[in-house]
């Protein structure tokens, strides 16, 4: 039987079994043929993307190409969703005035960082930036929002990519040879089409499918969480903010309206696409696989619903509104938890999107 945590077994341990990241890789390469390496460094990317891999490779590349592979370096790995404190940070700065026992740096890793106090994140500022400190510290973050843009400036940033198809692929032909699995023709294809591109959570859903779980089955396993995404949208839905723009991952994001409008659009290209008499096969294959509309699947579709009616569903509990809660209840059991099962048919996407559409404009549910 193939280990099923495959994300873990074949996590990289050095920059050449890195896929995906190659500008990131060459630019910390170069630091370290330079023997110039900065003393504060964040990566940013949802998780799974690789954070906490890239920088425990470059806290041993850190010390230099020579330094032994049976040595461990001094490495101190802190989530900072556990120590959010300003006394934290400072027995943690207290921890690197001095040289460290192992290697040329001492190496602080500290993950979640935007789960930091303003307090705490003010402490970094001066040891950030003091060249000659023989401590390097590595930040990782899914939200650049919350951290100060004073200790942002005093980082070398690099925003980690999810993987292409190109990549996709690579990284699954490691796992199919690790494992011993000869066909994944299945798996890969509905992997990009569910834009589930991201190493661990890829690695994971194949380690299943390697073990007997159908390919869908044990991709929409990883799929099925309830992101950052989902949490804006679901905030932004209980305050009412239907039409402004947020941002995920540090970057723009569309609104709860402009994203419904868009799926709405999407599927009623799709329905039209597959009714049409007066297209070839060939026309209407090509239209269902619109690259354009790679953005929305089944399984976003139903995550992106719920976290909507989460929202709502909050904001009437709040008013006390019984009548609405029920509503939104039944809407909420309208999603099929796994679209790959039950998969959404076109009169059930519209009348749930109508049925928002509605709530948006502040009538009546029905």
């Amino acid at each position: 039987m193939a280990d099923t945590q495959l994300g873990i077994v074949l996590r990289p341990t050095n920059f050449n079994e890195v896929i995906g990241q190659d500008d990131t890789v060459q630019a910390m390469r170069g630091w370290i043929d330079k023997g110039q390496i900065p003393r504060a460094v964040m990566l940013v990317g949802p998780p799974g993307t690789g954070k906490t891999t890239l920088a425990k490779i470059l806290a041993r590349g850190a010390q230099g190409w020579e330094f032994p592979t049976d040595i461990e370096p001094e490495i101190i790995e802190m989530n900072a969703a556990d120590s959010t404190g300003i006394d934290d940070m400072r027995d943690l700065i207290q921890d690197t005035q001095s040289f460290p026992m192992v290697g040329k740096l001492r190496v602080i890793i500290l993950d979640e960082a935007h789960m930091l106090s303003k307090a705490a994140q003010n402490c970094l500022l001066k040891p950030f930036e003091e060249a000659n400190s023989a401590t390097l510290w590595v930040i990782c973050t899914t939200e650049t929002s919350k951290i100060i843009p004073a200790l942002v400036t005093r980082c070398q940033r690099f925003d980690l990519k999810r993987l292409t198809k190109k990549n996709i692929h690579e990284l699954l032909v490691r796992a199919a040879t690790y494992t011993g699995t000869a066909d994944f023709a299945q798996f890969e294809e509905i992997a990009i089409r569910e834009n589930l591109n991201q190493p661990r959570p890829l690695l994971n859903a194949f380690g299943n499918f390697a073990n007997g779980v159908p390919a869908a089955e044990a991709i929409n396993a990883q799929l099925n969480t309830f992101g950052v995404d989902a949490f804006e949208i679901a905030k932004n839905t209980v305050y009412g903010s239907w039409d402004k723009d947020g941002q995920v991952w540090g970057k723009p994001a569309k609104s709860v309206q402009s994203l419904l409008k868009e799926m709405e659009d999407i599927f009623k290209r799709k329905k039209k696409a597959s009714q049409a008499d007066d297209v070839t096969e060939a026309e209407t294959e090509e239209e269902l696989a619109n690259p354009k509309d790679d953005a929305v699947s089944r399984p976003e579709f139903a995550r992106t619903v719920r976290a909507i009616l989460g929202g709502l569903l909050k904001a009437e509990i709040l008013k006390g509104n019984t009548k609405a809660v029920r509503s939104i209840n039944l809407l909420v059991h309208s999603v099929p938890t796994n679209p790959f099962d039950a998969p959404l048919e076109y009169p059930a996407l519209t009348g749930v999107l109508f049925r928002i559409n509605m709530t948006m404009r502040g009538q009546e549910y029905k």
